[in-house]
């Protein structure tokens, strides 16, 4: 350190107006930057309190999208007070040089899957929480996240899947739970063409109201008028068999996997003790 020259004068010729005026910037810009998102993330978390799971996928992004700018915006300030990179959030920011042109091809995969989370955030097809499935790519399972470049399901297998928000903007989402307080899932199966149909459809009922996490939407009263809980239907006339099919409610969409389970497991029970067949193609060869 030379005479006259203080603390504040080192580093003059790289930073603008020295290298500790450079650090206690830096240290102060992201330190605002935090608070700033600190905030405004508690802002966030008691809106979506006050309001449904609708508000939440919105409510992610848009935080997403202030905590990357607040943070940027405290890096350009940064950087400026650095005498090579001076200027550099302008440089960035312009569209008329080459170099941004290049980036910007290299980069549409990126900006697509930004601007495909603004639209599904603006849309909202779906919710954080919700069930949904991708049909075209064998995916299903529930919105844990959403970021802007990409939405995170978890299936029910418990595996994590990332999709980028491009993916979903482009396929046929099958959501499963909009808005819904139940779901209702189908059970089919033949049965023999020499069953008694009503004692089949008595048995149905009774196994599928005794299962546990089955909804019962009969009131009290339809009850005692012995109202049928649900509609048994015959769909078809196959080969070796009468196609049968029923409706089971359940609260959630994960939860109609263990029922229906137990249903199919205690209905092959109840047919044994009924003689009730579900008939399987059966070919027989006659030998000259």
């Amino acid at each position: 350190m030379t005479e006259g020259t203080t603390i504040w004068d080192i580093g003059t010729d790289l930073f603008k107006n020295g290298a500790l005026h450079f650090v206690l910037q830096a240290v102060l810009s992201f330190l605002i930057a935090w608070i700033i998102v600190r905030v405004l993330q508690k802002l966030i978390d008691k809106a979506i309190e006050k309001g449904d799971k609708r508000t939440r996928t919105p409510f992610a992004y848009l935080f997403s999208l202030l905590r990357i700018l607040i943070y940027s915006f405290a890096l350009f300030g940064v950087l400026d007070s650095i005498k090579p990179l001076s200027g550099l959030g302008t440089a960035i920011l312009s569209a008329g040089s080459v170099a941004t042109v290049v980036i910007g091809l290299a980069a549409q995969t990126a900006f697509g899957n930004l601007i495909s989370g603004f639209f599904l955030a603006i849309n909202q097809p779906f919710h954080i929480g919700d069930n949904i499935s991708l049909p075209e790519k064998n995916i299903a399972g529930t919105v844990v996240e959403m970021t802007m470049r990409h939405t995170v399901l978890l299936t029910y297998e418990n595996a994590r899947v990332i999709i980028p928000n491009s993916v979903l903007d482009s396929v046929v989402i099958e959501d499963r739970a909009f808005g819904q307080d139940s779901f209702t899932k189908r059970i089919a199966f033949s049965v023999a063409y020499n069953t008694d149909v009503d004692r089949m459809k008595q048995v149905i009922t009774d196994t599928v109201l005794s299962t546990e996490g089955v909804i019962d939407t009969r009131t009290e009263e339809q009850k005692k008028a012995g109202e049928i809980p649900f509609v048994i239907r015959v769909d078809d006339y196959l080969d070796s068999g009468i196609l049968v099919s029923f409706p089971v409610m359940c609260h959630t969409f994960g939860d109609s996997f263990k029922v229906t389970s137990d249903i199919r497991e205690k209905l092959l029970k109840e047919f044994r003790k009924n003689d009730i067949e579900i008939p399987y193609p059966k070919m027989e060869v006659f030998q000259k």
